[in-house]
Order: C-alpha cells, then structure tokens, then sequence
C-alpha cells in the first residue's frame, strides 16, 4: 500500500479574494514554463542529491508509515542515469542494503506508465484558462494568486493556488497548485514548488505533495517531501574547466 499512495504522490496562499489581474510577469512565466527538472533525464546532465521522505496514514493518524530515501544521482550525457543509494528508512528500520540492487538499477529510475495526474500550469498556453488576482507585495517577494476562468472550472486538470517571486530579481521563488478535481482514487491533491537559480537557470528544488486517497472505504492522507541539493550541472562544469 505504500508504494501504491507513494507512487501516486510523486507522479505530480492566501485567503483574499480573487480579483482582475492579468497573470505574472512575462519573465516569470517564461522562466517557470523553463525551470529545470530531474524527472527526466533529457532536461538535465549533471549530478545532484535526492532526499525523499514520505508518511501514509489513516486522517485519525493511525497505520501512519514513514520512509526516508537519500540518493547521488548522475544524469549522463546519453540520457542513463546512475543511482547511489545512501540511505533508505522504512518505519525506524534501516534497510538500505535490501533495496540498494533494485533502487540502484536503471528499471527502477525509469519513467512509469500510468494515469496522468499533471495539472494546467497558470502560465505558458494555460494561462488563459486562469484568472488572476493583483499582485500582492510582501517584503522582497510578490505574490499572485489564481483559480478557473469562467467556462474552465469542470476542466479535468484546472487547479487553484499561488505563484511568488523576487520583486527585484524576477526569479521565481515557488509555485503551489491544489488540483480542483483530483484524478481517482484522489480526493485532495495538493503540491509546492520551490526553486533556485543556478548560472541563470531555475531548477527546481524542492517539491511538498499532500493528498488523500480513497479506495473503497480505506481512505489514506500522504505527505511527500522530495528535496534536491548539490547541483551540478555538466554543461557548467565543462564551461570551468576550460
């Protein structure tokens, strides 16, 4: 059961009211629609640090189950990735060692098949199925928040959340999107991203998944942490070296 709601959380502000906006800046829609993910290993050549914990629970916080996965990832030029597994908890046990052949292996990296949980991104050829409301100026960072534009609110894969901002810089800081209609066996699904800049590209960082499945009458909240650290793009390194 936990690989099952696991699986499901990975594969994917404010109470004021909405009012006329027209969406977020062009350079920050620009660089979200471009921000750099380790889903797939196209989008990025280098070497990172994975770290992924997650718990499963009843909503009364009973049969709550917790895993901790930490990993060093290389993305290599011809598009494998290799997988050095550091440490893997499952409920205060270490088994690292029991997983460490099958997490290592390419099989277990390698993109699944299955329901597409994605939601409309509020910028990019999306945008115009949102409306916005006006910025929103907290110290260094502005924030906007957006929901369905009249005639979307049944789309399938519309949401509701926030997008934040360096109000000098334009670098996006996250992005958190709640799925208005969760795909089954999901009744809430909600997520945040955050980013970095590194040598003027924006990777992602890290990404928090919360949600609440029903299978018949089992019903089971989630909780997905997964936080990339010690980026290092390829491309970077070889600019340095020369």
């Amino acid at each position: 059961m936990r690989k099952d709601f696991l699986f499901t959380a990975i594969a994917i502000v404010s109470s004021t009211a909405i009012a006329a906006g027209s969406g977020p800046p062009l350079e920050v829609a620009d660089r979200l629609e471009n921000a750099i993910s380790f889903d797939e290993s196209n989008d990025f050549m280098g070497t990172y640090r994975i770290a992924i914990s997650s718990v499963v629970q009843k909503p009364n916080g009973k049969s709550r189950e917790e895993s901790l996965i930490e990993a060093d990832v290389i993305h290599r030029g011809d598009g494998s990735t290799r997988r050095n597994l550091l440490t893997y908890i499952e409920d205060g046990a270490d088994v690292t060692e029991k997983k460490r052949t099958k997490f290592e292996s390419e099989e277990e990296g390698r993109e699944k098949d299955g329901d597409d949980t994605d939601l409309a991104d509020p910028f990019g050829d999306a945008a115009d199925r949102y409306r916005f409301s006006a910025v929103n100026s907290r110290d260094s960072t502005e924030v906007i928040r957006f929901e369905p534009a009249r005639g979307h609110e049944e789309d399938d894969d519309i949401a509701r959340g926030a997008i934040a901002w360096d109000a000098k810089s334009l670098v996006p800081r996250w992005l958190e999107m709640e799925a208005v209609h969760p795909p089954k066996p999901l009744k809430e699904l909600r997520f945040r991203m955050e980013f970095v800049e590194i040598d003027d590209d924006l990777y992602v960082s890290q990404l928090v998944t919360d949600g609440l499945a029903k299978i018949l009458l089992l019903k089971r909240e989630f909780h997905v942490e997964i936080r990339f650290d010690d980026i290092h793009p390829a491309a970077k390194h070889a600019e340095s070296a020369d």
